[in-house]
């Protein structure tokens, strides 16, 4: 969550251009934020993240002129996310409370938010690696495609090191390879019952 909490109201584009972004087959806005090892590198947000967080100023609009109203002197925070109580900018901690809280309402257990950067981080690669099996490509154990996925989704998620994702690349393949083996046997299984009535 650090990342995001680097994020600034004046780097959000406007609605015109995440409008433009929409309409692009990849379209997205790079935000520029300090990562760990104290790299300096983007955050890429999609056209829907945007359009969230143009969702999001609204409310944000409304706890800054609550604050402006309370305290005479309260001065608004560059910062995106601010507390909707004080007005301040967000801490770490306290996101990570937040979701959890939130999750435990909604009745998920074990997660949090680095799961849910698991998720995202899974679905970037299956993104990926969808394209590349439309194209035909086939994947085998040690092949240069592989690299060249895990070389991509880095990119797309802002990694220095591809090697780090290769454990979601993994997952990313072991659920097609379960996903087929489901749909191979529910076309048994339907062969098998056609047979059974004389209709095969």
């Amino acid at each position: 969550p650090g990342e995001f909490l680097q994020v600034k109201v004046a780097q959000i584009p406007s609605l015109d251009v995440i409008d433009d972004l929409a309409e692009q087959l990849e379209g997205w806005w790079p935000i520029p934020v300090i990562r760990k090892g104290n790299r300096k590198e983007p955050l890429r947000l999609q056209p829907d993240t945007l359009y969230a967080t143009h969702a999001y100023l609204r409310e944000r609009k409304e706890v800054v002129k609550w604050c402006k109203e309370k305290w005479p002197d309260y001065e608004e925070p560059e910062e995106l996310f601010i507390s909707s109580t004080e007005g301040t900018p967000l801490h770490p901690d306290s996101v990570t409370s937040r979701v959890g809280k939130l999750f435990k309402r909604i009745g998920l257990k074990k997660a949090n938010v680095h799961r849910v950067r698991a998720k995202f981080a899974v679905d970037a690669v299956e993104t990926v690696l969808d394209g590349f099996l439309e194209m035909g490509i086939e994947f085998e154990p040690g092949s240069n495609w592989i690299e060249t996925i895990l070389q991509q989704v880095a990119i797309r998620m802002g990694h220095k090191n591809p090697s780090s994702l290769r454990h979601y690349l993994t997952v990313a393949l072991e659920r097609r390879v379960r996903l087929s083996y489901a749909s191979a046997a529910r076309t048994r299984d339907k062969i098998d019952r056609k047979a059974r009535v004389g209709i095969a």
